[in-house]
């Protein structure tokens, strides 16, 4: 009997020691044991993805993204989104569409200096630009830049994009295109005439570089075609050949802050820049934005910004008054150049 029990009592012990069956312990987690030929039984993340293990090492791994969405997509955030999107393109596509077809006959502009200049056609490109087409021939035995200055479409002053850099004994395809928002900002739907000095530049002497004479290019419509202006607004100014009127932009048309447009006509007989000075609004001293070069016969439109952070030092809610100084500059001799009086603008 006592022989019995000592056996079990072996038995039982062996079986404690060993831990068979997770008698009365916990079993140790064995450290894995990295190996190449081998496939880990936890994930490994890589450039934010996770790669599940698979059932064999022959199996592809698939790639998880390791952070999921947290909430279902937005559909009205979305919607409004595309809505823009597609609000822009409408308005592109309608500045476009708002233009009459027009050609111009192919002929030499310039010809000066080993500069040869001939007008190609005059398109509406892939942006729905209306673009100039220019061939550009350089046998001046110097490398040049080609750009222009002054540019106005139907006697209002518009800027344009030409930087075409030509070497010297070569030729290039330029194209002098202007945008189709400030064509319909201008209320212009029919180019009939185009003007612009060029500026031909010395890529190695500025010194010798210098604006060409005026350049006039009309279209199939000209001399049918007349252009409308708008010239509604309050009458600022009306003197010495200028002639001035303004008025409110709405806060929600503006990026910058509170703003005023301007139409300006320059019949003094010089190319003319328009200034400000002494400005207040509602008794405030400000520091508007605003610099205009028109040239002599042309009218221009463009606007007078105030910074939004002067409005806001100052308390300013809304433009109830203005008091300004025009600052008319001559561009050929500054001899010329004056004041106006003191105005004030009411709204």
């Amino acid at each position: 009997m006592r022989k019995i029990i000592l056996i079990s009592l072996f038995i039982f012990l062996f079986l404690l020691i060993s831990g068979c069956g997770n008698v009365g312990t916990t079993a140790l987690e064995p450290t894995p044991i990295s190996n190449p030929n081998t496939t880990a039984s936890t994930s490994y993340v890589k450039d934010d993805v996770s790669v599940e293990p698979t059932a064999s090492p022959s199996a592809t791994p698939t790639l998880v993204p390791t952070l999921a969405p947290t909430m279902p997509p937005n559909d009205e955030n979305t919607t409004s989104i595309d809505n823009d999107a597609a609000s822009e393109n409408a308005v592109i596509e309608d500045e476009a569409d708002s233009m009459v077809s027009v050609s111009v006959n192919e002929c030499v502009i310039y010809d000066d200096g080993g500069i040869k200049i001939t007008l190609k056609s005059l398109d509406t490109n892939k942006w729905d630009e209306q673009e100039l087409k220019l061939l550009i021939e350089n046998e001046s035995g110097r490398n040049k830049t080609i750009q222009a200055r002054d540019e106005s479409i139907n006697g209002i002053m518009i800027s344009s994009t030409i930087s075409a850099s030509v070497a010297s004994g070569k030729k290039s395809n330029a194209g002098m295109t202007f945008k189709p928002k400030y064509l319909t900002k201008y209320g212009i739907e029919v180019i009939s005439e185009i003007e612009f000095k060029l500026r031909i530049i010395d890529d190695d002497d500025r010194k010798l570089s210098f604006n060409t004479d005026p350049i006039s290019i009309y279209t199939s419509a000209y001399p049918n075609h007349v252009q409308v202006y708008d010239d509604s607004g309050y009458t600022a100014y009306d003197k010495k050949g200028f002639k001035v009127v303004v008025k409110k932009i709405s806060d929600n048309d503006s990026f910058w802050g509170s703003e005023l447009s301007a139409y300006i006509e320059n019949n003094s007989g010089y190319d003319a820049t328009m200034q400000l000075r002494d400005v207040s609004v509602n008794g405030f001293m400000v520091d508007p934005i605003f610099s205009c070069n028109i040239v002599n016969g042309k009218k221009a439109y463009d606007n007078i910004t105030f910074r939004k952070s002067e409005f806001e030092d100052n308390g300013i809610k809304d433009i109830d008054d203005i008091e300004l100084v025009f600052r008319f500059i001559n561009d050929v001799s500054r001899d010329g150049s004056f004041n106006s009086e003191k105005i004030n603008i009411e709204f």
